[in-house]
Protein backbone atom coordinates (compact mmCIF):
# COMPACT_ATOMS: atom_id res chain seq x y z
CA UNK A 1 0.00 0.00 0.00
CA UNK A 2 2.86 2.38 0.76
CA UNK A 3 4.33 1.69 -2.72
CA UNK A 4 0.94 2.57 -4.20
CA UNK A 5 0.94 5.91 -2.39
CA UNK A 6 4.44 6.72 -3.63
CA UNK A 7 3.59 5.86 -7.25
CA UNK A 8 0.43 7.99 -7.16
CA UNK A 9 2.37 10.91 -5.77
CA UNK A 10 4.99 10.75 -8.55
CA UNK A 11 2.77 10.67 -11.62
CA UNK A 12 2.11 13.83 -13.59
CA UNK A 13 -0.98 15.96 -13.13
CA UNK A 14 -2.30 14.91 -16.56
CA UNK A 15 -1.97 11.22 -15.81
CA UNK A 16 -3.45 11.73 -12.36
CA UNK A 17 -6.48 13.46 -13.92
CA UNK A 18 -6.91 10.57 -16.35
CA UNK A 19 -6.63 8.05 -13.53
CA UNK A 20 -9.20 10.02 -11.56
CA UNK A 21 -11.64 9.93 -14.49
CA UNK A 22 -11.14 6.19 -14.88
CA UNK A 23 -11.66 5.58 -11.16
CA UNK A 24 -14.80 7.73 -11.08
CA UNK A 25 -16.19 5.83 -14.05
CA UNK A 26 -15.37 2.55 -12.33
CA UNK A 27 -17.12 3.66 -9.14
CA UNK A 28 -20.21 4.59 -11.16
CA UNK A 29 -20.10 1.14 -12.74
CA UNK A 30 -19.57 -0.41 -9.31
CA UNK A 31 -22.61 1.44 -8.08
CA UNK A 32 -24.72 -0.07 -10.87
CA UNK A 33 -23.27 -3.53 -10.42
CA UNK A 34 -23.38 -3.41 -6.62
CA UNK A 35 -27.16 -3.76 -6.55
CA UNK A 36 -26.78 -7.08 -8.35
CA UNK A 37 -23.85 -8.11 -6.15
CA UNK A 38 -25.70 -7.26 -2.96
CA UNK A 39 -28.82 -9.12 -4.00
CA UNK A 40 -26.62 -12.10 -4.80
CA UNK A 41 -25.07 -12.00 -1.31
CA UNK A 42 -28.37 -11.36 0.52
CA UNK A 43 -29.40 -14.13 2.88
CA UNK A 44 -33.06 -14.71 3.66
CA UNK A 45 -34.19 -15.80 7.10
CA UNK A 46 -34.74 -19.30 5.71
CA UNK A 47 -31.15 -19.40 4.42
CA UNK A 48 -29.77 -18.06 7.68
CA UNK A 49 -31.76 -20.61 9.67
CA UNK A 50 -30.42 -23.40 7.46
CA UNK A 51 -26.86 -22.31 8.32
CA UNK A 52 -27.56 -22.66 12.05
CA UNK A 53 -27.01 -26.40 12.47
CA UNK A 54 -26.12 -27.10 16.08
CA UNK A 55 -23.90 -30.13 16.59
CA UNK A 56 -25.40 -33.11 18.42
CA UNK A 57 -22.35 -33.03 20.69
CA UNK A 58 -23.64 -29.80 22.21
CA UNK A 59 -25.84 -31.36 24.88
CA UNK A 60 -25.66 -30.11 28.48
CA UNK A 61 -27.34 -33.27 29.74
CA UNK A 62 -24.07 -35.14 29.08
CA UNK A 63 -22.09 -32.87 31.44
CA UNK A 64 -21.98 -32.31 35.18
CA UNK A 65 -24.15 -29.55 36.58
CA UNK A 66 -22.80 -26.01 36.50
CA UNK A 67 -20.75 -24.85 39.46
CA UNK A 68 -22.72 -22.79 41.95
CA UNK A 69 -21.74 -19.51 43.60
CA UNK A 70 -19.39 -16.87 42.27
CA UNK A 71 -17.20 -18.11 39.44
CA UNK A 72 -13.49 -18.35 40.15
CA UNK A 73 -12.40 -19.26 36.60
CA UNK A 74 -13.88 -17.33 33.63
CA UNK A 75 -13.10 -17.74 29.92
CA UNK A 76 -13.18 -14.55 27.84
CA UNK A 77 -12.84 -14.42 24.06
CA UNK A 78 -12.07 -11.20 22.19
CA UNK A 79 -9.86 -9.69 24.90
CA UNK A 80 -7.70 -7.93 22.30
CA UNK A 81 -10.73 -6.32 20.66
CA UNK A 82 -12.53 -3.10 21.56
CA UNK A 83 -15.47 -4.22 23.69
CA UNK A 84 -13.58 -7.36 24.78
CA UNK A 85 -10.79 -5.30 26.35
CA UNK A 86 -13.34 -3.28 28.33
CA UNK A 87 -14.97 -6.52 29.44
CA UNK A 88 -11.59 -7.79 30.64
CA UNK A 89 -10.99 -4.63 32.65
CA UNK A 90 -14.51 -4.82 34.15
CA UNK A 91 -14.17 -8.51 35.01
CA UNK A 92 -10.89 -7.85 36.78
CA UNK A 93 -12.40 -4.90 38.65
CA UNK A 94 -15.68 -6.47 39.72
CA UNK A 95 -14.90 -10.15 40.23
CA UNK A 96 -12.20 -12.10 42.04
CA UNK A 97 -11.94 -14.66 39.25
CA UNK A 98 -8.98 -15.55 37.11
CA UNK A 99 -9.77 -14.47 33.53
CA UNK A 100 -8.61 -16.95 30.90
CA UNK A 101 -8.23 -15.03 27.63
CA UNK A 102 -8.30 -16.94 24.35
CA UNK A 103 -5.63 -15.26 22.21
CA UNK A 104 -3.92 -16.13 18.94
CA UNK A 105 -0.23 -15.96 19.82
CA UNK A 106 2.93 -18.06 19.68
CA UNK A 107 3.60 -18.00 23.43
CA UNK A 108 2.30 -16.65 26.72
CA UNK A 109 4.61 -13.64 26.71
CA UNK A 110 3.43 -12.53 23.27
CA UNK A 111 -0.21 -13.09 24.26
CA UNK A 112 0.10 -11.03 27.45
CA UNK A 113 1.97 -8.28 25.59
CA UNK A 114 -0.84 -8.07 23.03
CA UNK A 115 -3.47 -7.83 25.77
CA UNK A 116 -1.43 -5.16 27.59
CA UNK A 117 -1.08 -3.10 24.38
CA UNK A 118 -4.83 -3.14 23.82
CA UNK A 119 -5.59 -2.15 27.42
CA UNK A 120 -3.09 0.72 27.14
CA UNK A 121 -4.48 1.82 23.77
CA UNK A 122 -7.95 2.23 25.27
CA UNK A 123 -6.66 3.85 28.49
CA UNK A 124 -8.02 1.02 30.61
CA UNK A 125 -7.20 0.36 34.25
CA UNK A 126 -6.15 -3.14 35.30
CA UNK A 127 -7.14 -4.11 38.84
CA UNK A 128 -4.94 -7.22 39.09
CA UNK A 129 -3.02 -8.21 35.93
CA UNK A 130 -1.79 -11.35 37.67
CA UNK A 131 -5.28 -12.82 37.25
CA UNK A 132 -5.03 -12.71 33.44
CA UNK A 133 -4.32 -16.22 32.11
CA UNK A 134 -3.48 -16.46 28.39
CA UNK A 135 -4.94 -19.38 26.43
CA UNK A 136 -3.11 -19.82 23.14
CA UNK A 137 -5.95 -20.78 20.82
CA UNK A 138 -7.89 -19.91 17.69
CA UNK A 139 -11.68 -19.63 17.35
CA UNK A 140 -11.51 -20.93 13.78
CA UNK A 141 -10.00 -24.27 14.80
CA UNK A 142 -11.66 -27.38 16.28
CA UNK A 143 -11.11 -27.33 20.06
CA UNK A 144 -9.47 -23.93 19.42
CA UNK A 145 -6.41 -25.80 18.16
CA UNK A 146 -5.51 -26.86 21.70
CA UNK A 147 -3.91 -30.21 22.53
CA UNK A 148 -6.46 -32.71 23.88
CA UNK A 149 -5.05 -32.70 27.42
CA UNK A 150 -5.03 -28.90 27.61
CA UNK A 151 -8.56 -28.66 26.19
CA UNK A 152 -9.88 -31.19 28.70
CA UNK A 153 -8.12 -29.40 31.55
CA UNK A 154 -9.72 -26.11 30.50
CA UNK A 155 -13.13 -27.79 30.11
CA UNK A 156 -12.89 -29.04 33.68
CA UNK A 157 -11.63 -25.75 35.13
CA UNK A 158 -13.72 -23.02 33.45
CA UNK A 159 -17.00 -22.16 35.20
CA UNK A 160 -18.43 -19.31 33.06
CA UNK A 161 -17.84 -18.15 29.47
CA UNK A 162 -18.05 -14.62 28.06
CA UNK A 163 -17.93 -15.00 24.27
CA UNK A 164 -17.09 -11.63 22.72
CA UNK A 165 -14.58 -12.77 20.08
CA UNK A 166 -15.45 -12.30 16.40
CA UNK A 167 -13.98 -11.17 13.12
CA UNK A 168 -15.51 -7.75 12.38
CA UNK A 169 -15.15 -6.83 8.71
CA UNK A 170 -18.08 -4.92 7.25
CA UNK A 171 -17.13 -5.53 3.62
CA UNK A 172 -16.31 -9.26 3.95
CA UNK A 173 -18.82 -11.84 2.72
CA UNK A 174 -20.39 -14.49 4.95
CA UNK A 175 -18.01 -17.22 3.79
CA UNK A 176 -14.93 -15.23 4.82
CA UNK A 177 -16.26 -14.70 8.36
CA UNK A 178 -18.01 -18.01 8.92
CA UNK A 179 -15.12 -19.93 10.47
CA UNK A 180 -14.44 -17.37 13.22
CA UNK A 181 -17.95 -16.11 13.92
CA UNK A 182 -20.12 -19.18 13.36
CA UNK A 183 -17.63 -22.01 13.80
CA UNK A 184 -16.06 -20.26 16.79
CA UNK A 185 -19.43 -19.95 18.50
CA UNK A 186 -20.13 -23.62 17.85
CA UNK A 187 -16.82 -24.47 19.54
CA UNK A 188 -17.64 -22.24 22.51
CA UNK A 189 -20.97 -24.01 22.96
CA UNK A 190 -19.27 -27.40 22.73
CA UNK A 191 -16.81 -26.36 25.44
CA UNK A 192 -19.74 -25.18 27.55
CA UNK A 193 -21.19 -28.71 27.45
CA UNK A 194 -17.92 -30.57 28.00
CA UNK A 195 -17.15 -32.10 31.42
CA UNK A 196 -19.43 -29.69 33.26
CA UNK A 197 -22.02 -27.13 32.19
CA UNK A 198 -20.79 -23.55 31.86
CA UNK A 199 -23.21 -20.61 31.46
CA UNK A 200 -22.52 -18.70 28.24
CA UNK A 201 -22.80 -14.93 27.93
CA UNK A 202 -22.90 -14.26 24.20
CA UNK A 203 -22.10 -10.84 22.77
CA UNK A 204 -24.25 -10.48 19.68
CA UNK A 205 -24.95 -7.20 17.85
CA UNK A 206 -27.83 -4.89 16.99
CA UNK A 207 -26.83 -5.69 13.41
CA UNK A 208 -28.88 -8.90 13.48
CA UNK A 209 -31.88 -6.57 13.00
CA UNK A 210 -30.27 -4.33 10.38
CA UNK A 211 -32.47 -5.42 7.49
CA UNK A 212 -34.11 -2.58 5.52
CA UNK A 213 -37.13 -4.87 5.26
CA UNK A 214 -37.75 -4.97 9.01
CA UNK A 215 -40.85 -2.79 9.24
CA UNK A 216 -41.41 -2.22 12.97
CA UNK A 217 -40.21 1.10 14.36
CA UNK A 218 -38.62 -0.55 17.41
CA UNK A 219 -37.24 -4.02 18.10
CA UNK A 220 -38.56 -5.47 21.36
CA UNK A 221 -36.11 -7.47 23.46
CA UNK A 222 -38.48 -10.43 23.11
CA UNK A 223 -38.73 -10.17 19.30
CA UNK A 224 -38.10 -13.56 17.66
CA UNK A 225 -34.83 -13.54 15.73
CA UNK A 226 -36.65 -14.99 12.71
CA UNK A 227 -38.55 -11.70 12.33
CA UNK A 228 -35.36 -9.86 11.34
CA UNK A 229 -35.86 -9.96 7.58
CA UNK A 230 -33.08 -10.71 5.07
CA UNK A 231 -29.58 -9.47 5.83
CA UNK A 232 -27.07 -8.12 3.32
CA UNK A 233 -23.85 -7.63 5.30
CA UNK A 234 -21.66 -10.67 5.90
CA UNK A 235 -20.81 -9.73 9.48
CA UNK A 236 -24.48 -9.33 10.46
CA UNK A 237 -25.29 -12.63 8.73
CA UNK A 238 -22.67 -14.54 10.71
CA UNK A 239 -23.77 -12.97 13.99
CA UNK A 240 -27.40 -13.88 13.22
CA UNK A 241 -26.43 -17.51 12.68
CA UNK A 242 -24.20 -17.50 15.78
CA UNK A 243 -26.98 -16.04 17.92
CA UNK A 244 -29.37 -18.68 16.58
CA UNK A 245 -26.92 -21.41 17.59
CA UNK A 246 -26.78 -19.96 21.10
CA UNK A 247 -30.58 -19.95 21.27
CA UNK A 248 -30.74 -23.57 20.10
CA UNK A 249 -28.23 -24.53 22.79
CA UNK A 250 -30.43 -22.73 25.31
CA UNK A 251 -33.42 -24.80 24.18
CA UNK A 252 -31.36 -27.91 24.97
CA UNK A 253 -30.87 -26.71 28.54
CA UNK A 254 -27.61 -24.71 28.40
CA UNK A 255 -27.80 -21.50 30.49
CA UNK A 256 -27.32 -18.71 27.95
CA UNK A 257 -27.74 -14.94 27.95
CA UNK A 258 -27.58 -12.78 24.82
CA UNK A 259 -26.44 -9.15 24.70
CA UNK A 260 -26.94 -6.92 21.65
CA UNK A 261 -24.71 -3.85 22.10
CA UNK A 262 -24.19 -0.75 20.01
CA UNK A 263 -21.05 0.81 21.43
CA UNK A 264 -19.82 4.39 21.48
CA UNK A 265 -16.72 6.10 22.93
CA UNK A 266 -15.64 5.64 26.55
CA UNK A 267 -17.60 8.18 28.59
CA UNK A 268 -14.51 9.38 30.49
CA UNK A 269 -11.47 9.10 28.24
CA UNK A 270 -13.20 9.23 24.84
CA UNK A 271 -11.35 6.07 23.75
CA UNK A 272 -13.06 4.54 20.73
CA UNK A 273 -12.53 1.81 18.16
CA UNK A 274 -10.69 3.38 15.23
CA UNK A 275 -11.79 0.54 12.95
CA UNK A 276 -15.46 1.29 13.57
CA UNK A 277 -17.24 2.56 10.46
CA UNK A 278 -18.32 5.69 12.36
CA UNK A 279 -14.72 6.48 13.30
CA UNK A 280 -13.67 5.99 9.69
CA UNK A 281 -16.45 8.30 8.51
CA UNK A 282 -15.53 11.01 11.01
CA UNK A 283 -11.88 10.89 10.00
CA UNK A 284 -12.76 10.89 6.31
CA UNK A 285 -15.02 13.92 6.66
CA UNK A 286 -12.36 15.83 8.60
CA UNK A 287 -9.80 15.06 5.92
CA UNK A 288 -12.14 16.00 3.07
CA UNK A 289 -13.51 19.01 4.97
CA UNK A 290 -16.90 17.82 3.81
CA UNK A 291 -19.61 15.45 5.01
CA UNK A 292 -22.39 13.71 3.09
CA UNK A 293 -25.98 14.66 3.80
CA UNK A 294 -27.26 11.47 5.44
CA UNK A 295 -30.41 10.68 7.41
CA UNK A 296 -28.54 8.44 9.84
CA UNK A 297 -29.56 8.23 13.48
CA UNK A 298 -27.18 6.61 15.96
CA UNK A 299 -27.58 5.29 19.49
CA UNK A 300 -24.17 4.05 20.60
CA UNK A 301 -23.86 3.57 24.36
CA UNK A 302 -20.50 4.37 26.02
CA UNK A 303 -18.41 1.23 25.86
CA UNK A 304 -17.48 1.43 29.57
CA UNK A 305 -21.18 1.48 30.44
CA UNK A 306 -21.83 -1.50 28.12
CA UNK A 307 -19.05 -3.57 29.68
CA UNK A 308 -20.18 -2.87 33.23
CA UNK A 309 -23.80 -3.55 32.28
CA UNK A 310 -22.84 -6.97 30.91
CA UNK A 311 -20.97 -7.85 34.11
CA UNK A 312 -23.88 -6.65 36.24
CA UNK A 313 -26.48 -8.59 34.25
CA UNK A 314 -24.31 -11.71 34.09
CA UNK A 315 -24.43 -11.95 37.89
CA UNK A 316 -28.23 -12.07 37.97
CA UNK A 317 -29.94 -15.46 37.96
CA UNK A 318 -32.91 -13.88 36.17
CA UNK A 319 -30.72 -13.13 33.14
CA UNK A 320 -30.61 -16.75 31.96
CA UNK A 321 -32.53 -17.10 28.70
CA UNK A 322 -32.94 -13.36 28.20
CA UNK A 323 -31.84 -10.96 25.49
CA UNK A 324 -30.62 -7.49 26.45
CA UNK A 325 -30.33 -4.40 24.25
CA UNK A 326 -27.36 -2.30 25.32
CA UNK A 327 -27.90 0.90 23.37
CA UNK A 328 -28.14 4.57 24.24
CA UNK A 329 -31.75 5.58 25.06
CA UNK A 330 -30.88 9.06 23.73
CA UNK A 331 -30.12 8.84 20.03
CA UNK A 332 -28.49 11.52 17.90
CA UNK A 333 -28.35 12.31 14.21
CA UNK A 334 -25.49 12.32 11.74
CA UNK A 335 -26.30 15.98 11.03
CA UNK A 336 -26.03 16.76 14.74
CA UNK A 337 -22.71 14.92 14.96
CA UNK A 338 -21.27 16.98 12.11
CA UNK A 339 -22.52 20.08 13.92
CA UNK A 340 -20.54 19.04 17.01
CA UNK A 341 -17.42 18.58 14.90
CA UNK A 342 -17.82 22.10 13.52
CA UNK A 343 -18.31 23.57 16.99
CA UNK A 344 -15.14 21.81 18.15
CA UNK A 345 -13.23 23.72 15.48
CA UNK A 346 -13.14 21.68 12.27
CA UNK A 347 -14.21 23.25 8.98
CA UNK A 348 -16.68 20.89 7.32
CA UNK A 349 -19.33 21.62 4.70
CA UNK A 350 -22.32 19.39 4.04
CA UNK A 351 -22.75 18.09 0.49
CA UNK A 352 -25.30 15.92 -1.31
CA UNK A 353 -24.22 12.29 -1.09
CA UNK A 354 -23.28 11.92 -4.77
CA UNK A 355 -21.28 15.16 -4.76
CA UNK A 356 -19.47 14.06 -1.60
CA UNK A 357 -18.77 10.66 -3.13
CA UNK A 358 -17.19 12.34 -6.18
CA UNK A 359 -14.99 14.40 -3.87
CA UNK A 360 -13.99 11.21 -2.04
CA UNK A 361 -13.09 9.59 -5.37
CA UNK A 362 -10.89 12.53 -6.36
CA UNK A 363 -9.18 12.56 -2.97
CA UNK A 364 -8.41 8.84 -3.11
CA UNK A 365 -6.56 9.42 -6.39
CA UNK A 366 -4.81 12.71 -5.65
CA UNK A 367 -3.96 12.27 -1.97
CA UNK A 368 -1.10 10.20 -0.68
CA UNK A 369 -3.23 9.20 2.28
CA UNK A 370 -4.74 5.72 2.08
CA UNK A 371 -7.12 6.31 4.98
CA UNK A 372 -9.74 7.75 2.63
CA UNK A 373 -9.58 4.63 0.47
CA UNK A 374 -11.05 2.62 3.35
CA UNK A 375 -14.34 4.52 2.96
CA UNK A 376 -14.80 3.65 -0.71
CA UNK A 377 -16.24 0.14 -0.19
CA UNK A 378 -18.98 1.53 2.07
CA UNK A 379 -20.28 3.54 -0.88
CA UNK A 380 -19.04 1.92 -4.10
CA UNK A 381 -20.21 -1.51 -2.94
CA UNK A 382 -23.58 -0.20 -1.80
CA UNK A 383 -23.30 -1.39 1.79
CA UNK A 384 -24.88 1.67 3.39
CA UNK A 385 -27.91 1.37 1.14
CA UNK A 386 -28.78 -2.07 2.50
CA UNK A 387 -28.48 -1.40 6.22
CA UNK A 388 -31.19 0.12 8.38
CA UNK A 389 -30.99 0.15 12.16
CA UNK A 390 -34.36 0.68 13.85
CA UNK A 391 -34.81 1.79 17.44
CA UNK A 392 -34.07 -0.94 19.99
CA UNK A 393 -36.50 -1.16 22.89
CA UNK A 394 -34.72 -1.68 26.20
CA UNK A 395 -37.41 -1.68 28.87
CA UNK A 396 -36.32 -5.02 30.34
CA UNK A 397 -32.64 -4.04 30.20
CA UNK A 398 -33.22 -0.67 31.85
CA UNK A 399 -35.31 -2.23 34.62
CA UNK A 400 -32.62 -4.78 35.42
CA UNK A 401 -29.82 -2.20 35.31
CA UNK A 402 -31.65 0.09 37.72
CA UNK A 403 -31.21 -2.67 40.29
CA UNK A 404 -27.47 -2.33 39.70
CA UNK A 405 -27.79 1.48 39.87
CA UNK A 406 -26.51 1.75 36.31
CA UNK A 407 -27.83 4.44 33.95
CA UNK A 408 -26.55 5.02 30.43
CA UNK A 409 -25.08 8.52 30.03
CA UNK A 410 -26.23 10.37 26.90
CA UNK A 411 -23.71 11.31 24.24
CA UNK A 412 -23.35 15.07 23.81
CA UNK A 413 -20.77 17.48 22.49
CA UNK A 414 -18.68 17.30 25.67
CA UNK A 415 -18.37 13.51 25.46
CA UNK A 416 -17.76 13.60 21.71
CA UNK A 417 -15.09 16.25 22.22
CA UNK A 418 -13.27 13.76 24.46
CA UNK A 419 -13.45 11.24 21.64
CA UNK A 420 -11.88 13.69 19.18
CA UNK A 421 -9.22 14.51 21.77
CA UNK A 422 -8.47 10.80 21.95
CA UNK A 423 -8.32 10.54 18.15
CA UNK A 424 -5.86 13.44 18.05
CA UNK A 425 -3.74 12.02 20.90
CA UNK A 426 -3.46 8.70 19.05
CA UNK A 427 -2.69 10.42 15.70
CA UNK A 428 -5.90 9.16 14.15
CA UNK A 429 -6.95 12.69 13.08
CA UNK A 430 -5.24 16.07 12.93
CA UNK A 431 -6.24 18.66 15.54
CA UNK A 432 -8.45 21.54 14.45
CA UNK A 433 -6.49 24.66 13.54
CA UNK A 434 -5.68 26.78 16.58
CA UNK A 435 -7.28 24.50 19.16
CA UNK A 436 -5.46 23.12 22.17
CA UNK A 437 -6.13 19.40 22.57
CA UNK A 438 -6.27 17.85 26.01
CA UNK A 439 -4.76 14.39 25.82
CA UNK A 440 -6.74 11.60 27.49
CA UNK A 441 -4.75 10.45 30.49
CA UNK A 442 -3.82 6.93 31.43
CA UNK A 443 -5.73 6.06 34.62
CA UNK A 444 -3.88 4.62 37.55
CA UNK A 445 -4.33 0.89 38.14
CA UNK A 446 -7.21 0.10 40.47
CA UNK A 447 -6.02 -2.02 43.35
CA UNK A 448 -9.33 -1.84 45.25
CA UNK A 449 -12.09 -1.22 42.69
CA UNK A 450 -15.44 0.07 43.85
CA UNK A 451 -18.52 -2.10 43.33
CA UNK A 452 -20.42 -1.54 40.11
CA UNK A 453 -23.33 0.11 41.89
CA UNK A 454 -21.13 3.00 43.02
CA UNK A 455 -19.87 3.89 39.55
CA UNK A 456 -20.50 7.51 38.58
CA UNK A 457 -20.01 8.40 34.93
CA UNK A 458 -20.64 12.07 35.64
CA UNK A 459 -17.54 12.24 37.82
CA UNK A 460 -15.44 10.12 35.44
CA UNK A 461 -13.64 8.55 38.37
CA UNK A 462 -11.24 6.63 36.14
CA UNK A 463 -9.29 9.79 35.31
CA UNK A 464 -6.41 10.74 37.58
Amino acid sequence: MDDWKVRIGRISATKRELLERMLRAKLRLDGAVSALAISATAMSVETLRAQAQLSDWIDPSRARAAAGGEAGEILLTGATGFLGSFLLSALLAHTKARIHCLVRASDDHTALAGIARTLALYRLPVADPGRIVPVLGDLTQPSFGLPVTEYNRMADRIEVIHHCGAMVKWTYPYAALQAANVGGTQEILRLACTTRVKPVHFISTVGVFSSPEYTRAAVPETEPLENSGPLYVGYAQTKWVAEKLVRLAGERGLPVTIYRPNTGPDSCTGAFNQNDHLSQMVRGCIQLRAAPDLAWRMNGAPVDFVANAIICLSHRVESVGRTYHLVNPTDYSWTGLIGWIRRIGYQIETLPLEVWRDRLTSAVVTSRSTSLASLSPLFSEGIIYKVRLPTFDQQITARELRRCELDCPPLGIEQFSRCLDYFVATSFVEPPCGRQIRCPRQPAPLSHPAPIASRSWESCDRET
